[in-house]
């Protein structure tokens, strides 16, 4: 999947579609084949429906008209999906937090992590990562060896 462009809300109701903020924003992420296969699957879905002007546009989700979807639309489906499954609600950047702190938790070094995320790495620690209750626990732990050891 390539990320070339981006996306933002410029007074509460127009947008602007243009350059990543960043040069690490502009990347190229190498997905699984079951994702690509669910993107694929999307992607034909939709020009099925509304026709082939969706596949030239180079947007993954669109609406009836292919253009792509407002950010607002993204997070009232998003705040909608967790009511109707009983989830409370977490804004779309806890799913961002998310993803980085389970990379980071599966021992993917954090050049990669922010890479991937299309951050610097100091900023991908500073305001992605979570700390969980599990991790600061063998935090504790692995302080209180070090203290043992040292009498």
């Amino acid at each position: 999947m390539s990320i070339e462009r981006s996306r933002v809300t410029i007074g509460g109701s127009g947008e602007s579609i243009g350059a990543t903020k960043t040069q690490r924003g502009r990347r190229t992420l190498p997905l699984d084949p079951e994702i690509c296969e669910v993107f694929a699957t999307l992607r034909k879905l939709q020009a099925s429906t509304w026709g082939l002007g969706q596949v030239s546009g180079g947007f993954v989700i669109v609406d009836e008209f292919c253009r792509p979807l407002r950010p607002e639309r993204f997070s009232d489906d998003w705040r909608q999906m967790l009511t109707d499954s009983g989830i409370p609600y977490l804004d779309l950047r806890a799913a961002r937090r998310s993803s980085v702190t389970a990379m980071r938790l599966r021992g993917v070094p954090d050049h990669l992590v922010a890479a991937w995320h299309g951050h610097d790495e100091e900023v991908m620690r500073r305001h992605y990562s979570v700390a969980l209750d599990d991790g600061l626990k063998d935090a504790g732990t692995s302080l209180t060896a070090v203290l043992r050891a040292a009498n």
